[in-house]
């Protein structure tokens, strides 16, 4: 499972922030095909952010075919 860090107020927007380390742990190999993510409210409240910020997240990973929702 990744361990997701975020920099509240950083540069970069949170959901990007999430976006590029599921992409980074993909390239790695620290996740693979088929390895499941954190639902939505799970991540959320890891993260202590609002759910629709890591909806957003998610849903741009699923647009650009990063991530297959099941």
């Amino acid at each position: 499972m990744i361990e997701f860090k975020i920099t509240p107020g950083g540069n970069r927007p949170i959901y990007q922030q999430v976006v590029d380390q599921v992409r980074a742990a993909i390239v790695s190999g620290e996740l693979s095909i088929g390895d499941p993510l954190p639902s939505v409210r799970g991540l959320a409240q890891q993260l202590v952010v609002n759910h629709n910020t890591v909806a957003k997240a998610f849903a741009e990973l699923v647009r650009d075919g990063t991530l297959e929702s099941r």
